[in-house]
């Protein structure tokens, strides 16, 4: 049976050194392999801003959102847990998060488990549907949602809202 595109939430929880990451690691790989689009949360207890930071000090000033962009990698502030709704992928892998249920819960208690635990979370991910579909616009012309990462936000979006048919229209 296939997945709903929000079911296609995949939780990997367990202790430090467990094996998570090397777990996640080796089904990320095999799913990409698949031809999925795959991303992945890594949940954590330490913060990722520091007071006098300028992101900091941006967020106190009251902006709605501060994002910082490094030269490899982007950070959302302040992070609401229903962004991943919306996240343009197929399949979301959480590292973490063990007191939330988001998706389908695996728990690894050691690394003996890391073949089995990345095995099952490329079983569940091979049930989720691909991300594909179109937009009909412009009086008829078809767009192709995989081909755009904003296009398929707005989809899962409008998915999200159970909005089955939308209509702009200019003043």
């Amino acid at each position: 049976m296939q997945k709903n595109i929000m079911d296609c939430i995949i939780q990997v929880v367990g202790k430090k050194d467990s094996g998570k990451t090397s777990a996640i690691e080796r089904a990320v790989k095999s799913l990409k392999d698949m031809g999925y689009s795959v991303t992945v949360l890594k949940h954590s207890h330490h913060s990722l801003d520091s007071p006098g930071k300028d992101t900091f000090r941006f967020k106190q000033a009251g902006a709605d959102y501060v994002l910082f962009f490094g030269n490899d990698c982007g950070m959302f502030i302040p992070c609401d847990i229903n962004i991943i709704y919306l996240l343009p992928t197929d399949i979301l892998i959480i590292e973490g998060y063990k007191d939330l249920s988001l998706g389908q819960k695996i728990e690894i208690e050691s690394p003996s488990q890391i073949e089995s635990v990345s095995k099952r979370i490329v079983e569940l991910g091979s049930l989720c549907n691909k991300l594909e579909g179109k937009f009909i616009v412009n009086g008829g012309n078809e767009v192709d949602i995989s081909r755009d990462k904003m296009l398929k936000m707005l989809y899962k979006l409008l998915n999200f809202l159970n909005i089955k048919e939308l209509s702009v229209r200019n003043s």
